[in-house]
Formats: C-alpha cells, structure tokens, sequence
C-alpha cells in the first residue's frame, strides 16, 4: 500500500519541479499530462448535460482550466498548497465570463463529503494509483456524482509491463503473475480499421520527416545536469483495464471506454539512448491507435469513461 503521508510529504516539496517537467517539453520527459487534458476534453465533447465537474486532485489547474473552456462549470480541489496557489493565479489572469466558471480549494480526498448539488462529472488525473485502493476514489464518485453522472480517471498500466520489459516485468514472473497479464492481453487483439492504420502511416511519416528536416534534434546531447525534472520514488499502485471494470461494477459504475495514453513504439528503455524527444515524437505517431484495444498493449497509462447507475 503506497504510504499516504509520504505521498504528501513528497507532493508538497516536488510541486514546482512536477509542473514544469509535466507541461514543458524537456530532456526525455514525455507530456503524459498535457495528453491527459487533450484526451479529456475530447471525451467531455461526446457527453450530454456536462454543466458541474469537480476536478479531484486538480494540481495547478491546467485540466480545469481547459475543461471551463468548453463551459462547463469546475471546482477543483488539491491537498497541496503550492498547487493551489498557483491554479489561483492562473485563475486570476482569466477574462471574467470564463473566471466565473471555475473555483480551487485546498482540500484532500478523505475530507471530501457529499455536496448538496451533485456533479455532472468527476475527474481524476493521475491521483488514484496514491490513493489506498482504486474503491476509494469510485466510492468517493459514487457519493458525490449524481445519476448517469461519469467518472473519468487515469490508471497507471499495469499491462504495460509485459511490454516494457523492466524491472516491473521481472516482479510479475516473480509473483507468478505473467501469465494472468498475458490471458487479459490476449482479448485485446482486435481488427484495426483502415482509417486508423492510415492515420499512423500518415503520422508516422510526418513525424520522421520533421525529425530530418529538424537538424538540432539529432544534435542535441543528453540533458543537462542542472536541469529541474520531476521525478518520484513513490511506485504509484497500477491496475489492469480488466481489474477497473471489475472494481467500477462493484461501486456501481458501468465502463464506457479506455483511451491508451504515453504510447510507445518500442521498448522504453531505447528512449535514453536516442538524442532527446527523438524517441518521443517517434511514439506519438501511435496515437492514432489511442481509442482501439491495441494501445492497452503499448500504453504505460489509460483513461477510463465510467457512468454511475444510481
């Protein structure tokens, strides 16, 4: 169980060094959060009656911010206090029709109660694998949506690795759990329709003809020491696509759709040997495959759509 005052020990003292690296393109890093909000926002424009979200671990507030965008009303909360402060100066500098959509409080997940006004949404981005079990936050969901309401959350892989083949794979061999991960991977072998394999042929093209034409990308050396970049030695929990509909049926949830996000082409590993973002752009070129089964296989991260039932 990850250990909670650690993880908001560690939140506190790393805010500034988590945004900068989560938003700015840099070294090696890889903008899962910026994809994070693309994605979302996508998703949010295919929902019906979406007035009032709450946006639960909300950081400096470039999710909520985007989402207040397509008029929706969001209240944001965070446990950190630096996240707050800044989401708060992001909001100051807002117009005044789309300030009024948005609010941030400092608050943590186990002190949020049932609101009076129920939300049409709820949204969690890179916050469940800290929290104690993946429950928590469907049972806080389920208190605070109202009916048909949804709850879009980002789970950290875990049939990723099978893929990555890292220290996290040789933990599932030694749990004897290799084999488990390998059944549900079997059910995600599905046909890809044209449109999609054109798009990352097309993609796919596009990228590596930018990186030719782009000289300063294959000059740069690897990253420079004095450079601030997030990094974590907390091991956030991680759940299998089978594993969340499973404990989304238990809450009282049923699962819309998952959306693969930080593909990769080959093996992560490669990523540090490559000059920096070569590696990068090459796997963005996957995105196209984002919404079929296929991305489960290659995605270190996925964003489930679930709707409450009553």
């Amino acid at each position: 169980m990850v250990d909670q005052i650690k993880v908001k020990n560690y939140f506190n003292e790393n805010s500034g060094s988590w945004i900068k690296d989560a938003y700015k393109q840099a070294g090696y890093n890889y903008l899962t959060p910026l994809h994070r909000v693309r994605v979302v926002k996508y998703i949010l424009k295919q929902l019906e009656n979406i007035k009032h979200l709450l946006d639960v671990g909300c950081g400096a507030g470039h999710l909520a911010l985007s989402i207040a965008e397509l008029g929706i009303k969001v209240q944001g909360i965070d446990q950190d206090k630096k996240m707050i402060q800044q989401s708060q100066e992001a909001l100051s500098k807002l117009t005044e029709s789309n300030n009024d959509l948005l609010s941030f409080e400092l608050k943590s997940v186990d002190k949020l109660g049932l609101e009076e006004n129920n939300y049409d949404a709820l949204t969690a981005m890179g916050l469940i694998g800290y929290l104690p079990s993946d429950e928590t936050l469907f049972k806080i969901a389920s208190r605070n949506l109202r009916k048909n309401g949804y709850l879009i959350v980002s789970f950290r892989n875990r049939l990723f690795n099978l893929f990555s083949i890292s220290k996290r794979t040789l933990a599932e061999v030694n749990r004897g759990t290799f084999g488990i991960l390998m059944e549900e991977i079997d059910q995600l072998y599905e046909k890809v329709d044209n449109k999609t394999v054109m798009d990352f042929i097309s993609e796919l093209h596009a990228v590596t003809g930018e990186i030719l034409e782009d000289k300063t990308l294959l000059s740069q050396t690897k990253q420079s020491p004095k450079e601030e970049v997030f990094t974590s030695d907390i091991e956030a929990r991680q759940t299998t696509p089978n594993d969340a509909i499973k404990t989304a049926e238990n809450c009282g949830f049923k699962s819309i759709s998952f959306t693969g996000i930080h593909p990769h082409l080959s093996l992560p590993r490669l990523n540090q040997t490559l000059p920096p973002q070569i590696y990068n752009r090459l796997c963005d070129s996957l995105i196209p495959f984002e919404n079929s089964t296929e991305s489960l296989l290659w995605s270190s991260v996925f964003i489930g759509v679930f709707q409450k039932l009553d």
